[in-house]
């Protein structure tokens, strides 16, 4: 019996090569896929982490804030925080720069605003997108007290987050949460706080942006614990530098109190002025550093004149540490 010819061609060491090359990019690209977090916890090894890919950040305002961060903008009472806030909303949700900062692609922007009446929601819109010269847009969505019936749901309980997540879902990139105490239930203590963080934290993990308004005490820093900025990774600080506002203008102090994103070189302070300009115009504009707390003055005078501490710390409505700071840094 003659024995069948085999038509298997033989494998040349080019083909096994070739075969051998398409496994590796394979295991490769299995290896290297785009790492998602997991339910449970677990250990990862430095040189697994080190092959993540991980989704790019993308720059919202410039490098300053960025997709998939957590921040804190906090000013004293009439700073101009909400005016702040809200040109930033704008200028995100228009592609327009803002303080001389690109905003790039026009962004989905959503206000949740706990005090404000739709009047002056309303009326603090239209101004500053004239100041900004650029037309509102409805990729920006706001929610404000007057537009609901209901209870205001707290956001770091169970309950809460789970109505505002049905109102807000999820095709968004950056939310302001104005403000943290009208938001919470309970006293702003570390145990009020972490329900939040963890509710931002978990859009924190799918890309999204949430910054908080918060209040400043009397000593200039965020009120309440410390704990606050600890998972943050960026914290803003507005301060007054100017005493007199009379005339309609606003200006203030940007201090950058944290920004782990960012080197020291790249955080210097600088001042904020909304203002008209010749035409009548109201515009914004920034200048290189901050002029100096205008209660420093006051504070020189009365230590001079031999008043104590606590005496000049009743005066300009503030405590002990915080004046003997300002007279520190005189």
């Amino acid at each position: 019996m003659k024995r069948k010819k085999s038509h298997d061609k033989p494998v040349s060491k080019k083909s096994k090569d070739k075969s051998a090359s398409n496994s590796s990019k394979s295991k490769s690209k299995k290896s290297n896929r785009e790492f998602v977090p997991t339910e449970k916890m677990r250990l990862y090894g430095a040189a697994e982490i080190s092959k993540f890919v991980l989704e790019r950040q993308r720059k919202l305002w410039g490098k300053y804030i960025r997709s998939g961060q957590l921040g804190m903008i906090y000013a004293p009472r009439g700073t101009g925080k909400t005016f702040f806030e809200i040109a930033l909303a704008i200028a995100l949700s228009t592609g327009k720069k803002f303080l001389d900062i690109a905003t790039g692609s026009k962004r989905r922007v959503i206000i949740l605003d706990a005090e404000m009446d739709l009047t002056a929601i309303r009326d603090r819109l239209l101004m500053i997108a004239d100041s900004l010269g650029v037309s509102l847009s409805d990729r920006l969505k706001i929610f404000t007290p007057d537009t609901f019936v209901g209870l205001m749901p707290a956001l770091n309980t169970p309950e809460g987050q789970a109505i505002i997540d049905k109102v807000i879902g999820r095709d968004w990139e950056i939310l302001f949460i104005d403000n943290y105490s009208a938001w919470s239930e309970g006293r702003e203590t570390p145990e009020s706080w972490a329900p939040l963080l963890r509710w931002m934290l978990t859009h924190k993990r799918h890309g999204r942006t949430v910054v908080v308004i918060h209040h400043s005490g009397k000593n200039g820093e965020q009120r309440g614990t410390s704990k606050h900025e600890d998972a943050l990774d960026f914290c803003i600080s507005l301060k007054p530098s100017k005493s007199d506002i009379r005339d309609g203008s606003l200006s203030f102090g940007l201090e950058w109190k944290k920004a782990r994103h960012l080197a020291s070189d790249e955080i210097a302070p600088f001042t904020v002025t909304m203002a008209e300009d010749k035409k009548g115009q109201m515009s914004w504009i920034r200048s290189e550093g901050i002029a100096l707390d205008p209660r420093l003055k006051t504070a020189i005078d009365m230590n001079a004149a031999g008043k104590t501490m606590q005496q000049i710390a009743n005066a300009l409505d503030c405590d002990k540490s915080t004046v003997s700071r300002m007279l520190k840094r005189k």
